[in-house]
């Protein structure tokens, strides 16, 4: 299976359950849950969306401040890929009262293939949050961002011609994404989100695995105490 020349997947939730499929993804195609998910669960008012960390927090008056859910080796169903566990493996939305879809949180992806190509410059599999960095906060009001979302890839490396000990490609270029949602203005960073990775893959390059949280809005981090508005980051985790 190959997403080449601009191809691109996109949903809120995303499942390759293919064990026999060798997946390569060019330096202009995507997978991508961006911002998919209106989840709740580490929502409150005057924050940043939460997930394993703490979404960016400026000194609201809430006597509630966390709002953290999950856990850093979180797996998904083997044998229900629809079992979001509760909405744990999903990231959440960065203002819920009222709903701003501005703000949403990264969606989930699970990728049960053979081997994984990531080839050339680019972000090819994402679940970030939103906004994105480089919406320009001219053109937005005060958004808080949404927490990074979930990532699963298990490699079953059993069917690919092997040219090394892995079987898999990936370039040291190549981004697998989960980035808490960037504060605009008054607003405040998204936590960042989870990458798992099951069997057969080999610790990549800190670089292509982001979690990063997204940084608060120019406004607030200049306004309260340095870069109070930054969510925390998230986790990658090899099982």
């Amino acid at each position: 299976m190959s997403l080449l020349e601009g191809s691109s997947i996109s949903g809120a939730k995303l499942f390759i359950n293919s064990p026999t499929t060798n997946l390569t993804i060019d330096a202009t195609s995507n997978i991508t849950v961006n911002g998919r998910s209106l989840m709740t669960t580490g929502s409150q008012m005057g924050q940043g969306a939460s997930y394993v960390g703490q979404g960016g927090y400026c000194g609201n008056a809430n006597s509630e401040r966390l709002r953290n859910y999950g856990q850093y080796d979180m797996m998904p169903d083997p044998n229900n890929v629809l079992n979001m566990k509760g909405g744990t493996l999903l990231g959440s939305v960065g203002q819920s009262s009222p709903l701003n879809v501005q703000t949403g949180g990264g969606g989930h992806i699970r990728l049960n293939i053979d081997a994984l190509n990531l080839i050339g410059e680019n972000n090819h599999i994402q679940a970030n949050g939103i906004p994105e960095k480089d919406i320009s906060e001219s053109d937005v009001g005060d958004l808080n961002g949404g927490s990074g979302g979930y990532i699963n890839i298990n490699i079953e490396n059993k069917y690919v011609k092997q040219t090394d000990k892995t079987g898999n490609h990936i370039d040291y270029l190549a981004k697998i994404q989960a980035l808490g949602g960037y504060g605009k203005n008054k607003g405040v960073g998204g936590a960042g989100g989870i990458i798992t990775f099951g069997n057969n893959v080999e610790y990549l390059n800190l670089e292509v695995t982001q979690t990063f949280g997204g940084s608060g809005g120019t406004i607030r981090n200049a306004a309260e105490q340095p870069n109070c508005g930054n969510g925390a980051p998230g986790t990658v985790f090899y099982d």
